[in-house]
C-alpha cells in the first residue's frame, strides 16, 4: 500500500512538473 501511494505522489509530481514545462514553453512562445 506504501508503494502505491508513493506512486501515485510520483505521478501527480510529474504531471505539475510537465505542466509547469508546458506552461513556460506556452509563455516563451508568446512574443
Amino acid at each position: 500500500m506504501k508503494l502505491k501511494i508513493r506512486q501515485e505522489h510520483i505521478l501527480l509530481l510529474l504531471i505539475l512538473v510537465l505542466g509547469t514545462i508546458l506552461r513556460t514553453y506556452k509563455l516563451q512562445d508568446i512574443p
